[in-house]
């Protein structure tokens, strides 16, 4: 990690890493396969990060599943996809959704 912030984080004493990742890379549902290989990639980064960074850097991934966005339209089938948009499926988030949990 020495191209990168965390010896900066850990002269500070403190940090923090967050990746974004999705549950196509534990899942492989997705309509991409660069999408689902990326996401994994990012998952072993993560992981690698969390073991190469100083103790006091913290390194996690947050995969929020479903988000309502354009991808939805452009990629799930239309009976599934007017599910999504009546609220019928729970699991579906907003981006506003993820912010909490990953500050």
């Amino acid at each position: 990690p020495r191209t990168s912030a965390a010896p900066l984080m850990a002269a500070r004493g403190a940090g923090s890493i967050l990746n974004v990742t999705s549950n196509s890379a534990v899942t492989f549902l997705s309509s991409s396969l660069v999408y689902v290989v990326s996401k994994t990639a990012a998952n072993s980064l993560t992981r690698m990060l969390a073991r190469a960074v100083p103790a006091c850097v913290r390194v996690n991934a947050i995969a929020p599943g479903w988000m309502d966005t354009r991808w939805i339209d452009a990629n799930v089938l239309p009976a599934l996809r007017d599910r999504v948009r009546s609220g019928d499926l729970p699991l579906v988030g907003a981006a506003l959704d993820i912010v909490h949990p990953a500050t």
